[in-house]
C-alpha cells in the first residue's frame, strides 16, 4: 500500500485530480449549474415551500429515488431553516454545490476508508465509475447514480472489510445509513442489490468472527430488500418502465453523435487500459507521453469542434449507460474475490493514473461546459431585461440561446423556461415571465400561478409575479385558452 501511495506519478495526478475537481466545484456553484434542467424545478418548488414555511423536501416522499435527493436538498434546507439564509442565489448555489461536490466527497470517503480495508481494487473502481461513466453525463446532476454509485462503493467496501478489521457501533451505523440510501438508487439497484447479496454470502462464508459475519449478512440482505423493493416499485407505478424505456431510446437517438461528446475521452481511457494491460507492463515514460499526447489530442478535437461537442442533452443521455456498465464493475469485483486474485499494486498504480487523467480531462471539459452554460443563462437574463412587456413569450421555433441550434436549446428546455426565469430575476418585482405555450394562470385562484409540474405562488419572500401573472391572465382571455390546471 505505501509503495502505491509514494508513487511520484500517482500523487501529482491526484492532486491535479483534486485541485481540478474543487475548481469545477466552485465554479459550478457561482454559475448554479445545479439549476439545469430538473433543478429549477427543484428548486422553485423548494423555495416556494420556504416561503410558506413548509419544512419538506420539494421532492415526492413515495418515489424511491427520495432518498437520494433528499441528501441533495438538505444543506439548502439546513441553510434557510437553521443558518437563516434567505438570499435566493445563496441557496440556488448551496443546492448546487452540494449537487457536484456530495459525489466527491463520496469518493473521498471510500479513499479514506481503503487505508482501513486495504482494497484498493475497489476504490480503483470507484474512481474508474466517476471518471468515465459519472462525469460523462454529470450536466443533468440530478440523477441518483450520481452520488448513489460512489455511496455504494463504499459500501463494498464496508462490506469487503477483513484481514482483522472489526465492525464497530459506528461502522453500522454508517452501513444503516448507506442501505438506506441504495433504496434511492432504484434503475440499477435492482440487477445490484442481487450482486451485493451473494458477495455478502461469500463474505460471510469466510469470515471467522462472528459479528463480522452478521454485519455482512446485514449487509446483503438489506441490499437484496432493496433489489427486491425497487423492482415492485417499477413494475406497479406506471410510467415507470415506460421511463426506462425512454432513456435507452434516448441513448439510440445519439449514437452518431457519441464520439462527438465527452464519452470519447472515456472511450480513449478503455483503449489505453487494454494497451497498458495487454502490451506495457509498467507505466514507463515513453508511455506516459504517450498517452498524455493522446488526451489533449482528443481534448483539443473537442474544443474544435463545439458546434457538435456542446450537446447537454447527448450528455444528458449518457447517464443510461451507468444502469449496465456499473452492475458490470460490481461483478467484476466479486469474480475477482471468488477467484482470490491478489492486488498487484503496482498495475492498480499504473491503471488508476490512467484514469485519474481521465477525470482530469472530463472535469476540464466540464469546466467548458458549465463556463457555456453560464453564458446562456446571462443571454436569456439580457433577453427579458431588454423587454418592454410584463410577458416574454418564446416562439416556437425559436431557442433562449446564445448558440442557435435547430433541433434543440442548450441549456434550458423547454419545461423548465418559466422556472429557470423565475430563478434567476435580480428584482423581486418580476420584470417579465418568460413562459411556453400552454403555461396558464388558474382562473379559480388568482394568488397561484401554474406551471409546468407545480403550483406556486404568484407573489411571495423571493418573487413578485403579479404584473406578470395579470398580464397572462389576459392573454389566456384575449386569446380563449382554458387552463389545463382548472382539473
Amino acid at each position: 500500500m505505501n509503495e502505491f501511495l509514494n508513487n511520484k506519478i500517482y500523487k501529482f495526478l491526484m492532486w491535479f485530480f483534486i485541485i481540478i475537481s474543487i475548481v469545477h466545484v466552485i465554479y459550478a456553484t457561482v454559475t448554479m449549474r445545479g439549476m439545469y434542467m430538473d433543478g429549477a424545478h427543484y428548486m422553485l418548488n423548494e423555495l416556494n415551500n420556504y416561503s410558506n414555511g413548509i419544512l419538506r423536501f420539494s421532492f415526492d416522499i413515495t418515489h424511491p429515488r427520495f432518498f437520494i435527493l433528499a441528501l441533495l436538498e438538505l444543506p439548502s434546507m439546513i441553510a434557510f431553516f437553521g443558518l437563516h439564509i434567505h438570499n435566493k442565489f445563496a441557496l440556488m448555489m448551496i443546492f448546487s454545490c452540494s449537487m457536484f461536490l456530495l459525489p466527491l466527497l463520496a469518493l473521498w470517503w471510500n479513499y479514506v476508508l481503503t487505508k482501513r480495508t486495504k482494497r484498493l481494487d475497489i476504490f480503483y473502481w470507484s474512481l474508474f465509475s466517476y471518471s468515465l461513466i459519472i462525469i460523462t453525463f454529470s450536466i443533468y446532476s440530478i440523477v441518483e447514480c450520481i452520488l448513489g454509485s460512489m455511496l455504494h462503493f463504499v459500501l463494498w467496501n464496508y462490506l469487503a472489510m477483513g484481514g482483522g478489521s472489526k465492525y464497530n457501533k459506528r461502522d453500522i451505523a454508517l452501513i444503516t445509513f448507506l442501505i438506506i440510501v441504495m433504496f434511492g438508487t432504484y434503475e440499477y439497484v435492482i440487477i445490484l442489490g442481487i450482486i451485493f447479496f451473494i458477495a455478502a454470502l461469500m463474505y460471510a462464508k469466510r469470515e471467522e468472527n462472528i459479528k463480522n459475519k452478521a454485519v455482512k449478512l446485514y449487509i446483503g440482505i438489506g441490499a437484496l430488500g432493496t433489489s427486491i423493493f425497487d423492482l415492485i416499485f417499477v413494475l406497479n407505478v406506471p410510467g415507470e418502465k415506460g421511463e426506462f424505456l425512454r432513456y435507452i431510446n434516448e441513448l439510440y437517438i445519439n449514437i452518431p453523435n457519441l464520439f462527438n461528446l465527452n464519452l470519447s475521452i472515456s472511450f480513449l481511457t478503455l483503449l489505453l487500459l487494454f494497451l497498458l494491460i495487454f502490451i506495457q507492463k509498467n507505466l514507463n515514460n515513453k508511455f506516459l507521453i504517450f498517452t498524455i499526447f493522446l488526451f489533449v489530442i482528443n481534448f483539443t478535437s473537442l474544443c474544435n469542434k463545439l458546434y457538435f461537442s456542446l450537446y447537454p442533452l447527448g450528455e444528458q443521455s449518457l447517464r443510461v449507460i451507468a444502469c449496465f456498465a456499473l452492475p458490470i464493475i460490481f461483478t467484476i469485483i466479486l469474480i475477482f474475490d471468488i477467484l482470490k486474485k491478489e492486488q498487484n499494486y503496482i498495475k492498480l498504480t499504473n491503471y488508476i493514473c490512467i484514469v485519474l487523467m481521465c477525470g482530469i480531462f472530463q472535469t476540464a471539459w466540464q469546466l467548458i461546459d458549465t463556463y457555456h452554460w453560464d453564458k446562456n443563462i446571462q443571454y436569456m437574463k439580457f433577453e427579458l431585461n431588454k423587454t418592454e412587456d410584463f410577458l416574454y413569450i418564446a416562439p416556437e421555433h425559436e431557442e433562449i440561446s446564445s448558440y442557435y441550434n435547430p433541433k434543440f436549446r442548450r441549456y434550458i428546455a423547454d419545461w423548465v423556461l418559466t422556472a429557470t426565469s423565475i430563478l434567476f430575476s435580480e428584482s423581486y418585482e418580476q420584470k417579465a415571465l418568460l413562459i411556453l405555450y400552454g403555461t396558464y394562470i388558474p382562473k379559480d385562484n388568482k394568488d397561484i400561478l401554474a406551471i409546468p409540474w407545480g403550483w406556486y405562488n404568484i407573489k411571495n419572500e423571493f418573487w413578485d409575479l403579479t404584473k406578470c401573472a395579470e398580464t397572462l391572465n389576459n392573454y389566456n382571455i384575449e386569446h380563449n385558452i382554458e387552463s389545463k390546471y382548472n382539473e
